[in-house]
């Protein structure tokens, strides 16, 4: 038996707490969805190497949840996302598989 998570929590939970944002793939298709928005994020910055005394850098970063199937084509580096009025760049996808995933964006207006 398989439970579908995307249907029975992901779903839901991004129609509860999910902000609309616009969402422009590379090839120039633009649909409006809902993402769970954060700006605080803390994640591992892998550029900071060892230069970082072994252990690294914590980064703070802006990542938005999607649910997968909200997409035509789904997400890649470089695509953009408009919210609030500000505009960021994919850097990162991270799919959960379970239907969802984790875009980490950097701010294309800096």
């Amino acid at each position: 038996m398989s439970i579908d998570f995307e249907t029975l929590a992901l779903k839901p939970c991004i129609e509860s707490f999910g902000k609309p944002v616009i969402y422009q793939h590379q090839s120039g298709q633009t649909v409006e969805i809902k993402a769970v928005f954060d700006e605080v994020t803390l994640q591992h910055d892998p550029m900071s190497g060892m230069d970082a005394g072994g252990s690294g850098v914590m980064a703070s970063r802006t990542v938005i949840g999607v649910s997968l199937g909200d997409f035509v084509i789904e997400p890649d580096m470089d695509d953009k996302v408009t919210f609030n009025g500000t505009d960021y760049s994919v850097q990162e996808v991270q799919k959960d598989g379970q239907g969802g995933a984790h875009l980490v964006l950097n701010n294309a207006e800096i």
